[in-house]
């Protein structure tokens, strides 16, 4: 699993970002805007929703876009990028590609 903070390998990583997705003041909610299959790569837009258990109410909202290497039919690799243009790069697909829906974002 790679993150803006660094690179860590194994399940424990993965287990320990799951349990950050419940709060005990907040509700974690990854939305998935949209997929894009390219080869064994997976190009994830999404956005991270954060509300108030006590009233429901949003907190924050960013985007949460990742790229996904998919090996075996497993996910081998999971990158967080902060930057969608970054996420389409890796991927090796171009911003104008139709498949991307981006245009010129």
């Amino acid at each position: 699993m790679e993150t803006p903070g660094g690179l860590e390998r194994g399940p424990e990583p993965a287990r320990r970002l799951a349990g950050k997705s419940t709060q005990e003041h907040a509700l974690v909610h990854i939305e998935v805007e949209r997929m894009v299959e390219a080869g064994d790569k997976v190009v994830v837009f999404a956005e991270r929703q954060m509300r108030w258990r006590e009233t429901g109410e949003l907190a924050d909202l960013s985007p949460s876009d990742a790229l996904f290497t998919i090996r075996g039919g497993k996910v081998a690799r999971w990158q967080q990028l902060p930057d969608r243009r970054e996420a389409l790069r890796l991927a090796r697909l171009e911003p104008t590609d139709p498949a991307t829906g981006e245009g010129d974002a």
